[in-house]
């Protein structure tokens, strides 16, 4: 905050035949290996590819084909293998219906595995993909990972990456993959381009796809193994979008349970339909504006056009959405963003958030009414204040994109006193400075100790802690002048940004408002400084607040309870329990953490609690609840029970009894789910069950 003056790609082997007009005939030929045969690959006219099988000897083709026959190249080799247990549910299916719907495989992928690479049935390879497949049946796919994707040299936006994972951020206007041999510019060509200039050699493997006038988050698997990985659960992978819904959506929460099913006579549109496939819709409400709402969606299944399918089944299409009755009067395509992923990483179990910035289009919707607007300049996102906005003051609060650093500290990390690299926090403070006109070396920065104490600076102040952590002002949480062109900065994680300004006596404060400055009442102190040091009246002071962790996933220890009186009473729990007939009880008695993160993909049960003589023992029990997915593996397992969604049951059957299996989401704060959602499936459970 600033008081401002006036101022050659390979194949393995190729075969060129020449016509006698002249016509130049390009053709792939692909080693079988063992085989001891040659997969001739041929394009016609048409665009239709032809299969030839044929052996060693290379025979005239120039009176055969006709048109020009496009090269395959590009072929990136690496070995994969994916092997998995048959389950319960997989019992009496076929091979090929279990892979491609339930294992997350693409048609394209099984395809693949189908024609060029290996399927092995307990220790047996197979060949017909019908086979009826049992549980228990062990299930092992060799391929080589290959890309036949024509590299294009489209610029990406990329949010992050590793050697597993590729984010990007995508634009309005751009599909995910081919859907001819003549397109080049989708993302996929575009991940291609970008792979060929790094010399990296990468499969391409879109996790999930986007409309093509859909923005934002697509995670990008570098493998088939780890875009396996991704899709095999809905609790590895959380994806929340943006919409602005056209009209009113009255409350604040709700869920569309509505299948979808193509719209007959379309090969484009869906629609609701009683013969669909299951499809839930979680959204929450942001705000409401002049006819229309603003939505925060979760997916909790993955149907084409799903949003865009239940926003029309409740009367309110997505703005723009053409294709679903959606008006055109405010924004050109349909206002849907996807903002935000988090995901468990499929190697290190590490949780990790994606988030891309609302696009220009949508902004407007996002900030009307607002006192915050987030703005985007040279790559740069930051958040600004109305009530600044006239004044002669520059007043932002940074994001987390437009910066260099990787990693946890992705992308604009600001803070010295991480692990982050301090040349890298160097120049995300040159890049953030530049774009709001400040020089970054008269910065002014303290360093925090969560309290309530503040410290009055000048221009002989300026540029400490600007470069480094150990020049900062030591022990304080908060900074106030009335000099010009003295820059105060603090640094805040999930703590609450407090900036203030008094327009008659030119004076400015910034305050880190952690809980214990909160509960000591740091903002008041800041106010007091600028009366006793520069004569300031509350009255004329204008106070700016920024954004802070959310109460949903914000955990706090006993002193913090007791800072702001919330006692947490567990003995009414305990009698609610008791009155309601609930009872609490492991799904093991002994675990093994195998890496230290709290993924469930890394915990081994050593020792499962006998499910089923515990309920043996409660002949009244009639609904059993779950939370994670490590104890939902286990209860169903056992009890040979189908997995339901998250918040939502599935019936099973224990001896002659019929019971109620209930999957709620994780109790645990990494769990990417608000606490109201949390508690409005616990509401649903209950009333199902006529406890409330």
């Amino acid at each position: 905050m600033i008081n401002r003056d006036e101022t050659p790609r390979d194949s393995r082997c190729s075969l060129v035949f020449r016509e006698s007009v002249g016509k130049v005939l390009e053709a792939g030929v692909a080693d079988a290996g063992k085989s001891k045969r040659w997969n001739l690959f041929i394009k016609n006219g048409r665009g239709t590819w032809k299969f030839f099988s044929v052996g060693l000897i290379l025979f005239p083709v120039e009176s055969m084909f006709h048109g020009k026959i496009e090269k395959m190249c590009n072929r990136n080799v690496m070995a994969m293998e994916i092997d998995f247990e048959a389950d319960a549910f997989d019992e009496g299916r076929h091979l090929r219906d279990v892979i491609r719907g339930y294992k997350g495989f693409s048609s394209a992928l099984w395809k693949r595995i189908k024609w060029n690479g290996e399927v092995w049935l307990n220790g047996t390879r197979i060949h017909n993909a019908k086979t009826v497949l049992h549980e228990g049946d062990r299930v092992r796919l060799v391929w080589d990972e290959s890309s036949d994707i024509v590299p294009a040299d489209i610029p990406l936006d990329i949010l992050y990456e590793d050697d597993t994972l590729l984010v990007v951020n995508k634009g309005t206007g751009m599909i995910i993959h081919p859907t001819n041999a003549g397109i080049h510019d989708t993302l996929v060509n575009a991940v291609a381009g970008y792979f060929q200039k790094k010399g990296e050699k990468s499969g391409i493997h879109p996790v999930y796809r986007l409309d093509r006038n859909t923005t934002g988050v697509v995670v990008v698997a570098k493998s088939a193994k780890a875009q396996y990985a991704l899709t095999r659960s809905h609790d590895l992978i959380h994806r929340e979008y943006i919409a602005v819904a056209g009209g009113y959506i009255p409350g604040e929460f709700g869920i569309v349970d509505a299948p979808i099913g193509r719209k007959e006579g379309s090969i484009i549109e869906w629609t609701v339909r009683k013969d669909g496939r299951p499809a839930r819709t979680e959204y929450t409400v942001l705000r409401h504006g002049d006819n229309y709402t603003v939505l925060k969606l979760h997916l909790l299944t993955g149907r084409t056009h799903q949003i865009r399918v239940h926003a029309r089944y409740m009367g309110t299409p997505l703005l723009g959405d053409d294709l679903y009755g959606g008006n055109h009067d405010l924004i050109s395509r349909q206002a849907l963003h996807a903002h935000t992923v988090t995901l468990t990483h499929p190697e290190t179990g590490e949780a990790m958030k994606f988030t891309a910035p609302v696009p220009a289009d949508m902004e407007p919707f996002m900030n009307e009414g607002k006192n915050m607007h987030i703005e985007t300049k040279s790559g740069v996102s930051f958040l600004t204040f109305d009530v600044f906005k006239n004044e002669n003051l520059i007043a932002a609060v940074s994001t987390k994109n437009g910066g260099v650093s990787t990693g946890a500290y992705h992308s604009l990390n600001m803070g010295f006193s991480t692990d982050d690299a301090p040349e890298k926090v160097r120049e995300n403070r040159k890049r953030f400075f530049d774009v709001l006109g400040i020089i970054p070396e008269r910065l002014v920065n303290c360093a925090l100790v969560h309290g309530i104490h503040m410290e009055k600076v000048g221009k002989a102040d300026c540029g400490r802690g600007a470069q480094d952590f150990t020049s900062a002002i030591p022990a304080c949480d908060g900074l106030y002048t009335n000099e010009k062109n003295v820059p105060l900065g603090l640094n805040y994680a999930d703590c609450t940004p407090l900036l203030f300004y008094d327009p008659v006596t030119s004076s400015i404060a910034v305050a880190h408002g952690g809980w214990r400055g909160t509960a000591g009442n740091i903002a008041g102190e800041a106010v007091r400084h600028l009366q006793e040091s520069y004569g300031a009246e509350p009255k004329n002071i204008k106070a700016g607040i920024g954004p802070a962790i959310g109460k949903s996933v914000f955990e706090v220890e006993k002193d913090v309870v007791e800072a702001f009186e919330k006692i947490f009473d567990k003995e009414r729990i305990i009698a609610f329990l008791r009155e309601k007939g609930i009872a609490l009880y492991d799904t093991a008695s002994c675990v093994r953490r195998l890496q230290d993160n709290a993924s469930d993909k890394f915990l081994e049960v050593v020792s499962p609690t006998d499910i089923g003589l515990l309920l043996q023992q409660l002949p009244s029990c009639r609904a059993v609840v779950t939370t994670g997915q490590k104890a939902t593996d286990v209860f169903c397992e056992q009890m040979e029970a189908k997995e339901p969604p998250v918040g939502g049951g599935s019936a099973f059957h224990f001896r002659d009894r019929e019971l109620t299996l209930y999957r709620m989401p994780s109790s645990s704060r990494a769990y990417p789910l608000k606490l109201e959602k949390k508690a409005a499936y616990y509401r649903q459970m209950f009333n199902d069950l006529s406890l409330l």
